[in-house]
């Protein structure tokens, strides 16, 4: 007896069949256009390709790892991921200038794992992330940023609403003491420029 079910192979019920496509380390270098058509898809994962940016993905997308891809872009004006809740894009190559555009394209990001790109400059990244104001989990170490003094300190206090930070949740009493930190740091910044003003 015949068991095949033909229509189990259309076009049509592929791309509405997947909700999860793991697709590591297959030297993927872009991204299909089909790729977008999987409608159904909630969770990609495309770790361990050199893709160099992020186009043509699946609007419906809540969790996306491109871990290791050496990112460098995002797909252009117009594309918005609007249901992602988690992006995991550490080890890649991602500076201030591609984080800026992370709000529009991502905006209602709840977790973000960025660790080990190429974000330099501490006060401009800080001021993209507050662009998104649904974060509550953020990697953030391996950035050249993550050198800057009081680097915990000022992440907290500029990111309010974090409940877990480099790999580790953050409760009151974690807030109460890295505000007490910051106050001591920017008392001592201010007594240094004083005595540097005294000396002129």
């Amino acid at each position: 007896e015949d068991r095949r079910r033909p229509e189990l192979t259309t076009r049509d019920f592929v791309l509405g069949y997947f909700k999860t496509l793991r697709m590591k380390d297959m030297n993927i270098v872009r991204i299909d256009e089909d790729l977008k058509h999987f409608s159904a898809l909630a969770e990609l994962s495309l770790s361990g390709n050199p893709l160099g940016a992020l186009r043509r993905l699946p609007q419906n997308l809540v969790i996306l790892n491109v871990y290791n891809c050496n990112v460098r872009q995002l797909g252009g004006a117009g594309m918005a991921l609007p249901k992602l809740v988690h992006l995991g894009i550490g080890y890649n190559e991602v500076d201030n200038d591609v984080l800026k555009g992370f709000p529009a394209t991502f905006p209602n990001l709840l977790s973000l794992d960025i660790s080990y790109n190429h974000l330099s400059t501490f006060q401009q990244s800080m001021e993209t992330l507050r662009e998104m104001p649904k974060l509550t989990s953020l990697m953030l170490y391996g950035n050249p940023c993550c050198l800057v003094r009081g680097y915990t300190s000022k992440t907290l206090a500029g990111l309010p609403k974090l409940l877990r930070f480099d790999d580790n949740i953050v409760g009151a009493d974690d807030r109460e003491f890295y505000a007490e930190e910051l106050e001591k740091l920017e008392q001592e910044e201010w007594d240094a420029l004083e005595a540097e003003r005294a000396a002129e």
